[in-house]
């Protein structure tokens, strides 16, 4: 019943009583002893003789083999026969013990009450050396060596042993027969099996009365360091989990012994700390070398920590100092270092630190234990929520550190060498990482138990001991300069005035050094503790907000030593650069990580351009690659092509091989110069290409295949010319979404100060209004308010501390980078140049903020035209203004703009309905809002300026309101019917057509003689020459060249002559051509005037659309068609077109001189009939014999003609032309 105490555990208490309330039998102890103490004595003669005879038979190993194992054997079977009935029983009394012993002292109790004695006048009763005895045994089981043989029952014994043995403690204590020092030392002999931890031997153990006695503790403590010791001493790699777990069981085991000893005071256990510091040295190894199992280093990292609370400086000093410090570390290593992982960690060292191995032994242990508390305070080991924990960690490994650096005083600055550089550094650096550990802050010990003031207490100690070592180190500072300029500056970021005054005359000190060994050699451009500042500085303020306090007190105790040093007082700039890098970067910091992306792009190129004029390229390439990212994250392809450029730009066409920091993370292979910058083209051509900014791509690939040309890199230059065909092809075929410009102010002492106060020009997204954009504005700055007006702000905005942004619409400044007005460029190449590569803009507002919405004579406007510093789209998309001129408007030359701007814009839309061939909602609604306004009056409400203006200073701007006007009307009249054209049927159109058109016209007295000069001022419009594969019908050509020809040669004078054939010489001659309108952008057509009027049936005309009717010819329907001035033409079928030009041969055997002459008088005296709103282009071939794509026309048919002609759409043109020399002329 009591074997089996987990099925009758209930019976304890049953027995229990028993022997407190009934049991009286006082000689029970004799027997119970003699029978428990004659099983011990069997089992462990037993299986003593048979690990005796074993060892004997290993001594004699020169013997007969066969024989010896004969002999072992039989006497192994005969002791086997002799004891084998009685090991269940032992087994048994072993687990039945502490009741063996209860009812024993019970009797042995009973007994000396009845005989009214003590136990000291009854020694004849031999009762405690019985006990001893027993004790004995039980020891000398737990001693037997079960490696040699094993045997399941001996194993089974001494586990029982040591799972039961520690409950006699209570009943030996209660008994008061026994003192605890006399107690203690019956245990001492169980320590040495190997199994106490497996059996929670000494955890039990560590929770009894014996360790609440410093005279019992004292005993039992050494074994247990010992056997704790011997179980992490290693002599070979760790293998296998089991071996973790053992691990793990003794780092539990040593907790619970720290934590019994912490729960007394220090000044009481002076003598156990000697002792348990010994276990120092195997705990530090270990942790050291795991670092796969983060729960086993955490267990011993605490353990290193209790240990080292209570170390005084004797202990620190016997960890370094031994009999062996003056030893190499080569011969420690081979001689005394017998631990497998120890030696792995010196090794690690060694190799790690580059260190001598014909250096002194205590060397290289004071490095391992100053690596022990820079490991301690670097590995996050520990949960950050343990704050109090971390902060005792902190003061630990500080009051350790403290008493090392007066070690390395005394006896580490006299034979300076490599590996007393190597001590010294790492424990300034270990004192940095006490400073600056994120539960010393304020903000976050404010959650920890201790008080605030301790941690700043201990922050500032930390500093007064750096800046005290510093100054120990006398001539040797140099030897750690620039090594520690980045620890020290980590330390003077620390939001402690005090801290900043300690620490940042040391980083002058340290410019003042490296000026003392080198500054007469270099400038202090080149020095390395200014350059090492700054890039500290920006790793430490990047992403972390630190306190304001350091740039006061940087810029006033630098700005001090610098002016009170005679030859680094010109050096202050590098002050003002490092506070200009303060404030950057506390600003950019600021930026919450949900913050809008564009504001980061600007902190980002405020920062780029910062390290550019310091020439920090090292750092500059790294906020390139961050500026980057954040553009393909956003999808902004042509931000990110323009970022990667600023790479691309540092690189160069040579074979020279890198530096570092110019290594682009996306080619990391790539060491030359030349092969990066051409990955880099590539890239930022196929993300110009995605983006649609294909002219970059364009001018990027032209780069590239001159690169390709001079080296002969054929293989790779035919398919970058088949890329740069698609390129152009998508220049002029493919239509691309417009970004609009925006001014935005913010205005208000609570912006940020990159911000406060500034306006800046934003290129929005495609096709993105001003209400959404606004909107996005504002979401960026919560709680702003809005000003709604485009009037200036006053000084109640800029000065309050609230925030207010304004949004206007700006216009931008095209000025072309090339004289586009003289060259035949597709319209799709300069729409791209109006609203990209842009840096000026223009917008307006009136000059009175209430006036009369009727009346248009009194709209008085402020013109606004702004200068950024840098073009858009560039590396970002928005750059502040730097100028800006205000002009002042009248209300008759705001007219005029208005007017004009809605010419233009009809005219636009009359060329893309001639090019795509279909009409848009947008058209319909421009040709309403022109001639059938429903909102502001429209073109009527000018009418007043011709009433009320009779100032003679406007004559002439009414006069050229009034044209404009006229021209609009022509224009929008000539939209219409183009719109008609394709949409005969709809309703809208034909009602503005018949009702509205008239009304219009009869307002502004407009008859169709007054248009038709409009119609005179028409040119061509050139771009790519195109030829129809579609043949023309040869009896609609005829008829129409004939009725053509006809009105040519009665009606029309010499400026329309040109506007239909366009004059130009043949090709390889100076002769005439079509003159190009330099006032419209869109219009190409140059005009060459003829040197002699001999040339002037030699004429030609350059097309460039599909010869291919576009709409039908409503101007030619009702030409006379018998007229006999074309009866003299040839009757010959039209010669095949070519693809360069189409040649123009109309037959003028009658037209001379005199012809013109009559024209011109004609057209005096009346006015002209409007002429075609088409291109018309007479093909006459004077060969036609090898002609196969049209069809022949019978040649005896002489008085029909087989002339064929082919009608092109007109383009929209300015009004202007320059063609009035060419007139002249002819």
């Amino acid at each position: 019943m009591i074997e089996n105490q987990s099925k009758y555990a209930s019976f304890r208490s049953v027995i229990n009583a028993y022997l407190e309330k009934s049991f009286c039998i006082t000689l029970v102890h004799k027997p119970i002893l003699r029978i428990f103490n004659h099983l011990l004595t069997g089992i462990y003669e037993k299986y003593n003789l048979i690990i005796a005879d074993s060892h004997n038979e290993n001594n004699n190993l020169d013997k007969n083999l066969l024989n010896s194992e004969e002999n072992f054997f039989q006497k192994y079977s005969s002791i086997k026969t002799k004891y084998e009935d009685k090991d269940e029983l032992t087994l048994s009394a072993i687990k039945s013990m502490e009741f063996i012993f209860k009812f024993a002292f019970k009797s042995r109790e009973l007994l000396s009450i009845c005989n009214r004695s003590s136990y000291v006048n009854n020694r004849e009763e031999n009762f405690d050396h019985e006990i001893e005895n027993i004790f004995g045994k039980l020891v000398g089981i737990c001693r037997l060596n079960y490696k040699i043989l094993p045997n399941d029952n001996m194993i089974k014994a001494q586990i029982f042993i040591l799972k039961n043995v520690v409950d006699l403690i209570p009943i030996l204590i209660s008994s008061n027969r026994y003192s605890m020092e006399f107690i203690a030392k019956l245990y001492v002999g169980f320590f040495s099996n190997q199994n106490v931890f497996k059996t929670q031997f000494l955890s039990k153990i560590l929770q009894t009365k014996l360790f609440d006695f410093s005279e019992s503790r004292k005993i039992l403590l050494e074994p247990i360091c010992n056997i704790i010791s011997v179980s992490l001493t290693f002599e070979k790699e760790l293998e296998g989990s089991k071996m973790t777990q053992e691990i793990e069981l003794v780092g539990k085991v040593t907790a619970e012994l720290m934590n019994k000893l912490e729960m007394n005071k220090i000044d009481e256990i002076r003598d156990e700390v000697i002792q348990v510091s010994t276990l120092l040295p195997c705990l530090t190894g270990l942790f050291l070398y795991i670092n796969d199992r983060i729960s086993i280093k955490q267990l011993f990292g605490t353990n290193i920590i209790a240990i080292m609370r209570i170390l005084n400086s004797d202990c620190i000093y016997k960890l370094i100092d031994s009999s062996d410090s003056d030893e190499s570390i080569s011969d420690f290593l081979t001689n005394h270092c017998s631990s497998y992982v120890d030696k792995l960690v010196f090794k690690y060292l060694i190799k790690q630190k580059e260190i001598n191995k014909e250096s002194k032994t205590s060397q290289i242990k004071m490095l391992k234990l100053i690596y022990l508390c820079n490991t301690l305070m670097k590995e996050e080991i520990f949960p950050k929520n343990w704050f109090e924990f971390i902060i005792l960690r902190n003061q630990v490994v500080f009051h350790v550190l403290n008493k090392i650096g007066e070690k390395l005083v005394d006896d580490y600055l006299e034979n300076f060498d490599q590996i007393n550089k190597i001590i010294w550094t790492d424990y300034f650096d270990c004192l940095v990482l006490i400073a600056i550990d994120p539960c010393l802050q304020k903000k976050k010990s404010e959650k920890s138990k201790f008080s605030q003031e301790k941690t700043v207490d201990l922050r500032i100690q930390i500093a007064n001991e750096i800046k005290k070592m510093w100054y120990n180190l006398a001539d040797k500072k140099q030897h750690f300069i620039p090594d520690l300029v980045s620890s020290f500056i980590k330390v003077s970021l620390l939001p402690l005035a005090e801290i900043q005054c300690v620490i940042i005359p040391i980083i002058f000190d340290m410019i003042n050094c490296e000026y003392v060994n080198k500054g007469a050699k270099i400038g202090f451009d080149d020095f390395l503790v200014p350059k090492l500042i700054i890039t500290t500085l920006d790793q430490q303020l990047e992403f972390e907000k630190k306190d304001i306090t350091f740039r006061h007190s940087f810029q006033k105790i630098m700005n001090e030593k610098f002016a009170n040093h005679s030859n680094l007082k010109n050096n202050r700039q590098f002050v003002k650069n490092v506070v200009d890098l303060f404030d950057l970067l506390i600003e950019y910091s600021e930026t919450k990580i949900d913050s809008s992306d564009q504001l980061k792009c600007f902190y980002l190129n405020e920062i780029l351009n910062f390290y550019r004029n310091l020439k920090r390229y090292d750092i500059y390439v790294k906020y390139i690659e961050k500026l980057r990212k954040i553009h393909i994250q956003r999808k902004n392809l042509v931000c990110a092509a323009n970022t990667l450029k600023l790479h691309a730009e540092l690189l160069y066409w040579t074979d020279q091989e890198l530096e570092e920091h110019l290594i682009h993370k996306s080619f990391p292979d790539e060491k030359i110069h030349k092969n990066l910058k051409e990955l880099l083209f590539i890239q930022l051509i196929k993300d110009y290409t995605l983006g649609q900014a294909w002219e970059k791509a364009f001018e990027f690939s032209k780069i590239l295949r001159g690169i390709y040309e001079s080296e002969f890199k054929f293989d790779k230059l035919c398919g970058f010319l088949r890329q740069q065909a698609e390129l152009c092809e998508n220049i002029i075929k493919n239509n691309r979404f417009e970004c609009k410009y925006f001014l935005v102010g913010f205005y208000g002492r609570k912006f940020p100060k990159l911000l406060q106060n500034k306006r800046f020009v934003f290129r929005s997204e495609p096709l993105e209004q001003i209400i959404t954009f606004r909107q996005k504005v504002e979401s960026w700055f919560p709680n702003s308010e809005r000003i709604s007006h485009s009037y200036p702000v006053t000084k109640n905005e800029t000065e309050s501390i609230s925030r207010f942004i304004q949004v206007i619409s700006v216009n931008p400044i095209y000025e072309p980078s090339y004289n586009f007005k003289t060259m035949n460029i597709s319209p799709m190449l300069i729409k791209y140049y109006k609203y990209n590569e842009i840096n000026k803009f223009k917008y307006s507002y009136r000059k009175d903020s209430i006036l009369n919405e009727d009346d248009p004579t009194l709209w008085w406007l402020i013109e606004k035209y702004i200068t950024i510093s840098n073009p858009l789209p560039d590396v970002i998309n928005f750059y502040e203004i730097i100028e800006e001129q205000t002009i002042h408007i009248s209300p008759i030359q705001n007219a005029i703009n208005i007017v004009n701007e809605r010419l233009e814009m009809l005219k636009e839309s009359v060329n893309k309905i001639d090019v795509k061939n279909q009409v848009s909602e947008a058209d319909k609604l421009l040709i309403q809002g022109t001639i059938d306004p429903g909102v502001l009056g429209g073109l009527p409400k000018y009418k007043k300026f011709f009433i009320e203006y009779v100032n003679d200073e406007d004559t002439k701007n009414i006069s050229t309101l009034k044209e404009l006007i006229n021209e609009t009307i022509f224009w929008g009249e000539e939209l219409l019917e183009m719109s008609l054209n394709y949409l005969p049927t709809d309703h809208l159109l034909n009602i503005i057509k018949n009702e509205q058109l008239p009304k219009l016209k009869k307002l502004f007295d407009i008859s169709e003689n007054k248009l038709a000069r409009y119609e005179n001022n028409a040119t061509l419009f050139e771009s790519t020459p195109k030829i129809s594969s579609k043949p023309p019908n040869n009896c609609d050509q005829n008829s129409l060249n004939k009725s053509f020809l006809n009105k040519v040669q009665e009606n029309y004078t010499g400026r329309t002559i040109l506007s239909y054939f366009g004059m130009c010489d043949k090709p390889n001659s100076s002769n005439f051509a079509i003159a190009s309108n330099n006032s419209q952008r869109d219009s190409i057509s140059s005009i060459k005037s003829l040197n002699s009027d001999d040339d002037f049936n030699n004429r030609k005309i350059i097309l460039d659309e599909t010869l291919s009717s576009k709409r039908p010819l409503r101007r030619f329907q009702n030409l006379n068609s018998s007229s006999t001035s074309n009866s003299n033409q040839s009757s010959r079928p039209i010669s095949n077109l070519s693809v360069e030009e189409i040649i123009l041969y109309p037959s003028f055997q009658n037209f001379d001189q005199n012809n013109f002459n009559k024209l011109e008088d004609d057209s005096n005296n009346k006015a002209p009939p409007k002429p075609p709103k088409t291109k018309i282009a007479h093909m006459i071939a004077k060969d036609y014999s090898d002609q196969n794509i049209f069809n022949e026309t019978s040649v005896n048919d002489q008085n029909k003609s087989t002339t064929s002609l082919q009608f092109i759409p007109l383009k929209s043109l300015s009004s202007k032309t320059n063609s009035d020399s060419i007139l002249n002329k002819v």
